[in-house]
């Protein structure tokens, strides 16, 4: 072997190498199997041979030429860096939004910018500085390619034997990842890879265990569903389901805020045709899996696109099924969630007039809609209290309100919290006029008589009420984030006795038992028709090292118990008496502690 090749191989090696410990210490972080690091191993090697194989050939063809050396000396720069990069934005994004790094992220993100809005929390900054990072990285690895690559020049093997032996490792490999990835589309070691998630659109890193939880609800629900079957008696009423994002209960004048966020909600319960779930809450603390949970009664670690709907269901009782959305729905694969039976589907992207997160686009979606020929059922998603979502000047009433999004100085608690509450309820008393305006025209094309509609929230909303200044979602299971409004519109008589406790769980349960349809055995909630039971709920942050909390109701008391860091962090709290969270029980109820973890630990394997 000459001393140029011992060269490129050492330089090649050794960029293996930290691909696949940079990998080992992902495994390691979200407790995958480190069997992943053979599905990787090979794929680094095949890029980095791909971008030798070019290098050679610039380099066989201008021998002489010092620049060509440094063109040579590009492609496996870029390549590496390329390797580099995806492996750790994609830790990073599993790490903090709970979804891996795939090309469809980047477009949206990429379309994001373009249009003007923001899916991410980077700033110009942040954006500049990996620029910066990246620059420097590639020229870094021009030079230490060039020198590896001099007087390199491409030659195939002569050997027969060398040509049969990279065949045959070549085969065997494809052998070896079409078996793994016959397995499922989000198996283990296929969906957690960097390179292979990123080419595709495996968006979760999920572990055996809870691959295995995925595989039997896909093969359960198409059969449950079937198997349920179409009824002809039944009350046919037009089903409504309203969710707005970040809304948290404690900022409605219906569960007592001071300020009058929510006039018409508020008139339309004096007139007693709104109900009130006196305490409400989600499963989790980010918008697809409180989606989900209220359109699938699941909670995350059961939820799957084949899964037996409320919109399945009402589709298959002969309803039309509208999806009608602020915001951008393919953000995390959660449109495929969605399925594609639907009559008709408009989200923020589909719009002409309006950008992704202007609740605007939801009476635009409404007006291409028909008028009343048959039992309808309609999913509207709000933005505007998030903190993307846009905020009209009519309804910036109260002042001084965040006027620009700057998610660096959010998250870093820069902010002054006095402008970023203001801005939040000028996004609730939004969101209510958009519901008025949807009501209106609901009213006009016939859908709202005899309708039955559910307004919720997905999550809540810290808005930096602790003292480490936390602001947002997704990461957290305090109250702020999981207490939620749960109204339901029903101008009938009909008593429902089970609203002093409910979850986005029971919302499809309560809707069908309205109508008068059997309830699926498998759906996780409870109607509130029914009169109320002690119960305990779960809720968790996401799939990869997730917080876990436990809100253990009984009538005239509500524990809750949250499990973060593998049980590192544990933390009890009496909600009846400490609503707010600020008295940690857990060091004085061993007893309790102890009695959740069995719960939480049997759940798991559910």
């Amino acid at each position: 072997m000459s001393h140029q090749s011992r060269n490129i191989l050492l330089v090649a090696g050794a960029h293996t190498l930290v691909c696949l410990a940079f990998l080992d210490y992902v495994c390691r972080s979200f407790g995958l199997s480190e069997w992943l690091l053979l599905v990787h191993a090979p794929l680094v090697v095949a890029a980095l041979l791909a971008a030798l194989i070019v290098a050679g050939t610039v380099t066989h063809l201008a021998p002489h030429r010092r620049g060509a050396l440094y063109i040579a000396a590009f492609f496996p720069s870029i390549v590496v860096t390329a390797l580099f990069a995806i492996d750790i934005v994609s830790f990073a994004t599993n790490r903090w939004l709970a979804v891996g790094l795939t090309h469809s992220l980047v477009k949206l993100w990429m379309q994001a910018l373009w249009n003007g809005e923001q899916l991410l929390p980077v700033s110009g900054g942040v954006l500049t500085g990996a620029a910066i990072v990246v620059a420097a990285a590639v020229i870094l690895e021009i030079l230490i390619w060039a020198k590896a690559l001099k007087e390199f020049r491409l030659t195939m093997p002569q050997r027969p034997a060398a040509i049969a032996a990279v065949l045959l490792l070549t085969c065997g490999y494809a052998v070896f990842f079409q078996q793994v990835a016959s397995r499922s589309g989000r198996s283990e070691l296929i969906g957690a890879d960097p390179i292979v998630a990123f080419l595709g659109s495996n968006w979760t890193v999920v572990d055996a265990n809870q691959q295995e939880i995925f595989d039997r609800f896909r093969r359960d629900g198409p059969r449950r569903r079937a198997a349920y079957g179409r009824h002809t008696a039944f009350d046919r009423k037009n089903v409504i389901v309203i969710t707005i994002d970040s809304l948290r209960a404690d900022h409605l004048p219906l569960y007592g805020y001071t300020r009058p966020t929510t006039p018409f909600l508020s008139q339309l319960h004096d007139d007693g045709k709104l109900r009130r779930v006196e305490f409400a809450t989600s499963t989790c603390a980010e918008s697809n899996c409180g989606i989900l949970s209220t359109l699938f009664s699941k909670t995350l670690r059961h939820q799957v696109a084949e899964d037996f709907s409320l919109f399945a269901l009402l589709k298959d009782q002969g309803y039309d099924t509208h999806f009608v959305l602020s915001g951008n729905h393919d953000w995390m694969g959660q449109r495929a969630m969605y399925g594609d039976e639907h009559t008709s589907y408009f989200d923020g992207q589909s719009s002409t007039r309006y950008g992704w997160s202007d609740d605007r686009v939801l009476v635009e979606g409404l007006e291409r809609i028909g008028a009343y020929q048959r039992p309808a059922f309609f999913f509207f998603h709000l933005m505007s209290p998030h903190i993307i979502g846009h905020k009209d000047e009519r309804y910036r009433l109260y002042q001084p309100a965040v006027a620009t999004l700057n998610m660096r100085a959010l998250f870093r608690g820069e902010y002054d919290r006095t402008s970023v509450v203001n801005s939040y309820d000028n996004g609730i008393v939004e969101a209510d006029a958009t519901i008025r305006d949807l009501f209106s025209v609901l009213d006009r094309k016939g859908y709202l008589r005899n309708s039955i509609v559910v307004i919720l929230a997905d999550h809540g909303e810290a808005l930096g009420e602790r003292a480490d200044n936390m602001y947002g979602h997704v990461n957290w299971l305090y109250q702020e984030t999981l207490r939620i409004p749960m109204l339901i519109y029903d101008d009938s008589a009909t008593v429902y006795q089970g609203v002093a406790f409910g979850t986005q769980l029971d919302v499809a349960p309560t809707l069908v038992d309205r109508l008068g349809l059997t309830i699926p055995a498998d759906w996780e909630g409870v109607s509130l028709l029914r009169a109320p039971a002690p119960r305990q709920t779960l809720h968790q942050t996401k799939l990869t090292k997730p917080c876990f909390a436990i809100i253990d109701y009984e009538s005239d008391r509500m524990l809750k118990y949250m499990q973060c860091r593998g049980g590192a962090r544990e933390e009890l709290y009496d909600l009846t008496r400490d609503a707010a969270e600020r008295h940690d029980l857990a060091p004085t109820e061993p007893a309790l502690i102890a009695g959740y973890r069995t719960v939480l630990d049997r759940w798991r394997n559910w």
